[in-house]
């Protein structure tokens, strides 16, 4: 795995990177090439929108095999007083083999600038297992996020962003009061408890109650080689707007209406009815062996009840826990149903009946995840290259 900064210029230049994997290893160089250009949004309910579209073709070493980037650096950001960054936190509680716990833990995270930004919960705790891969390390970095945003109220412009690349795709910088300005940016040293807590990377005296000073959003690691072949090209987008939904001002619903734009739009079936998840049986993943579950037959009861309340509008019920006893349990296979819910005759059947009252049962799955504990993938089964 390779690490690499890399300017900011309009094609994408040679950078410096590093390698995580060996403790002394030299100094390497990387190549990236890819296209930059402006223009104006061309999305749906976007149209006041202009937008910067970033696009990575390729990276390569004469030295290694490039499997991830680090860019480093933000795109977009703001400065101005009361300012406001708008994007999520996530953190991770690993689970000891053969236990369940709840995995993960998400939320939104608000940031003004001329206040504090240290809303951010733990990144990680719990048991934490002797060694950790790279790729997993990574989802922990502090600011790395799922959507962001920024926004001016009193110049009544906002920013949001889009990535190709699904996974916390974002990386929110910040600077803090105090940050040591070296020409070419800001460096927060040493990472201070803000950062080692989740948040932007804090304030150099580590002290959680410094002001936030001006915040920039860019790319999070890039994938750019795993198991399955190249992942290029990835592209970032990231669109600069005025009153998008039109209430007279712009705000996180804007930036939330502009990343919304920048995706197909659902199924039908989706955007006509109601979406409901149901914990069927989530006992491992919350480590409650005695909380309730819902069996198949039981699910039937609730089908009739809640197309009653909803007069028969249509109905997507995504059963969680129908294979296993949680959340993740048992992916990614899916040729088995919980037998203490019922048979797999009982789930048939409750899909069959469902249509009746214009219900689709949907199922909870996992396809490209797998953890140690609680999958098919645990003990002797489990690998990681």
């Amino acid at each position: 795995m390779l690490s690499a900064n890399s300017s900011s210029r309009q094609r994408c230049d040679e950078g410096r990177g590093h390698h995580r994997d060996h403790e002394a290893a030299a100094p390497v160089r990387v190549t990236l090439s890819g296209v930059v250009s402006v223009a104006a949004s061309s999305a749906r309910g976007a149209a006041n929108a202009s937008e910067l579209v970033w696009t990575l073709l390729a990276a390569s070493s004469d030295q290694l095999a490039v499997r991830a980037v680090d860019l480093g650096f933000g795109f977009v950001g703001l400065s101005n007083a009361d300012a406001m960054l708008v994007g999520t936190h996530q953190s991770k509680t690993w689970c000891p083999a053969g236990t369940g716990c709840w995995e993960w833990n998400g939320d939104s995270v608000t940031c003004k600038v001329g206040s504090p930004c240290s809303q951010a919960e733990s990144a990680g705790s719990g048991w934490i297992p002797p060694s950790m891969p790279w790729a997993f390390a990574a989802l922990q970095v502090p600011g790395r996020s799922a959507f962001a945003g920024g926004f001016s109220s009193s110049a009544g412009v906002g920013y949001a962003g889009w990535s190709s690349q699904p996974a916390l795709p974002f990386q929110n910088f910040g600077s803090f009061a105090g940050d040591v300005h070296d020409g070419g940016g800001v460096t927060a040293e040493p990472p201070s408890s803000v950062a080692q807590q989740g948040g932007l990377p804090g304030s150099p005296s580590g002290d959680a109650s410094t002001p936030l000073v001006g915040f920039s959003t860019g790319s999070a690691r890039i994938n750019t080689n795993l198991r399955c072949g190249s992942t290029l090209p990835v592209t970032l987008r990231f669109g600069f707007f005025g009153d998008i939904s039109g209430d007279g001002n712009v705000s996180q619903d804007d930036a939330e209406v502009y990343a919304r734009e920048q995706y197909p739009l659902a199924d039908a079936v989706y955007r006509a009815g109601l979406v409901l998840k149901l914990d069927s049986d989530i006992t491992s993943y919350t480590a409650q062996e005695g909380m309730p579950r819902i069996s198949f037959n039981a699910t039937m009861d609730m089908v009739k009840k809640l197309s009653a309340l909803a007069d028969n509008t249509t109905i997507v019920l995504t059963l969680v826990g129908w294979q296993g006893s949680g959340h993740d349990t048992l992916y990614p296979r899916y040729n088995v149903s919980n037998p203490n819910l019922g048979t797999s005759e009982d789930l048939w059947r409750l899909v069959a009946d469902a249509k009746r009252y214009n219900t689709v049962i949907s199922y909870h799955i996992n396809t490209d995840e797998a953890y140690k504990n609680l999958t098919v993938t645990q003990g002797d089964n489990f690998t990681v290259g």
